[in-house]
């Protein structure tokens, strides 16, 4: 009881020790087993973790199926998705949701749905992630469920985020934090500051970024989880990039990446690499940045999470733009738009459509830049992701400085002004100042 306390407070590093001692007393006990192994896939140690959930299985494959043969196959499933084993993780999880239909759990058959919703917005089927969503909302009112569980109302906002709807990303975020801090989840609770640090810098807020980044940090170190500050960091690297400090940058993805090997966490070893190489790109080692970018390319296509790599295609297409490969860029990111325009994904798309202005600038010609700058805008205020509107209206407004037309560029100026200043921003309203000072 004591151990399951502290893990449903998020304290997994100190519920395992209690865990192990009932093991080690009665070995044949189910619940200590699974509940170990399951603070262990938290803590990153997954290959340990692995070999019990098998033994679980082994030891019900000639019994009845029952909640925890499904529990088994549920959490085996996660720890496969989060090792880069898609193909074995969907088998688990259907698996599971097979059993819990036919013991009739329609709660755990809602935990089951809510995994399958993250691993299709993986493969970039948001649709199909939001149709599993929705199912797992009426087998949590099947359950007898008052108040939805805060894990939901975070795969919603991880949903409109794919959309490049921060505001409402940020709404889901804050029930999903209510929700966690009803219960004392206190890991969780760190997960979504974390990730409404995320929310914060895509809208361009870096200073608030970075206070939500370092809170979740903060009760990560305070509960011993490791890996939750290995992605804290990876977090912060991102925000640091954005505001021109790529040397902490650089330290803060290689902390992440460090802990994401240790943990055999490929997900978040992607990430950090992505990360990492971005850093690299702005401090010029394009060298190493293409090599960082690769390996986490070939983890995505093992991992088919088909997002990280078009996400990843379009930075390395922004170094071929930089090492003066501008048609090898151009057919890069061509070929991304139209993977993201046929899936209905923003976030690359729009990426690939602002590189293609750059090389249009890289081109000489303005003149195209601004019509794409100007496309790409009207897709973005559309949503809420005010980071890439910031992006595009710095691209925009130098474009129009490259073609004379100071009386255009002015408003977008003047726009930008008012935001918190990242480094596009401080650029672009150098330029502009420089320029209208010689008239």
């Amino acid at each position: 009881a004591r151990g399951m306390s502290l893990q449903l407070a998020g304290r997994c590093a100190e519920a395992r020790q209690f865990f192990k001692v009932i093991v080690e007393q009665e070995p044949d006990l189910f619940a200590p087993r699974y509940e170990y192994a399951s603070c262990l896939r938290i803590l990153g140690e997954s290959e340990e973790a692995e070999d019990i959930l098998n033994q679980l299985l082994e030891e019900q494959a000639t019994g009845q199926v029952s909640r925890r043969t499904a529990l088994t196959r549920l959490t085996l499933g996660v720890l496969y998705y989060r090792t880069g084993r898609p193909e074995l993780a969907m088998a688990e999880y259907e698996n599971a949701l097979n059993i819990a239909e036919r013991i009739a759990d329609p709660e755990l058959k809602a935990r089951v749905l809510q995994n399958l919703s993250i691993a299709y917005r993986g493969f970039s089927d948001l649709d199909e992630a939001q149709r599993h969503l929705d199912l797992a909302v009426l087998a949590y009112q099947d359950a007898g469920r008052a108040k939805l569980p805060g894990h939901l109302y975070s795969a919603r906002a991880n949903l409109a985020m794919s959309r490049g709807e921060f505001t409402e990303a940020e709404n889901w975020l804050q029930q999903a934090l209510e929700a966690f801090r009803d219960v004392g989840d206190r890991r969780n609770e760190a997960m979504m500051l974390n990730n409404s640090g995320y929310v914060k810098w895509q809208q361009g807020q870096l200073g608030e970024a970075e206070t939500f980044i370092l809170r979740s940090q903060a009760i990560r170190r305070e509960i011993g989880d490791r890996v939750g500050v290995g992605r804290t960091y990876s977090m912060l690297s991102g925000v640091y990039s954005a505001s021109g400090d790529f040397e902490n940058a650089s330290e803060a993805a290689s902390a992440a990446l460090e802990i994401a090997r240790e943990s055999n966490d490929e997900l978040y070893v992607a990430t950090s690499l992505a990360l990492l190489a971005n850093a690299e790109t702005a401090r010029g080692d394009l060298v190493a940045a293409r090599e960082h970018y690769l390996e986490g390319r070939a983890l995505g296509v093992s991992m088919q999470d088909q997002l990280r790599m078009m996400q990843t295609d379009v930075q390395i297409a922004r170094l071929h733009l930089m090492g003066n490969q501008v048609d090898a860029a151009h057919a890069l990111a061509v070929k991304v738009l139209e993977q993201a325009r046929e899936k209905e994904i923003l976030e690359p798309g729009l990426e690939a459509q602002e590189l293609l202005g750059d090389i249009e600038l890289a081109r000489g010609s303005p003149d195209g830049a601004v019509e794409i700058f100007i496309e790409a805008l009207e897709q973005v205020r559309a949503t809420s992701w005010t980071g890439m509107e910031t992006s595009i209206e710095s691209k925009l407004a130098t474009a129009y400085m490259d073609l004379g037309q100071l009386d255009k560029a002015a408003p977008i100026a003047g726009a930008l002004a008012e935001k918190e200043p990242d480094l596009k921003i401080l650029l672009t309203r150098a330029r502009f100042d420089y320029l209208r000072s010689l008239h």
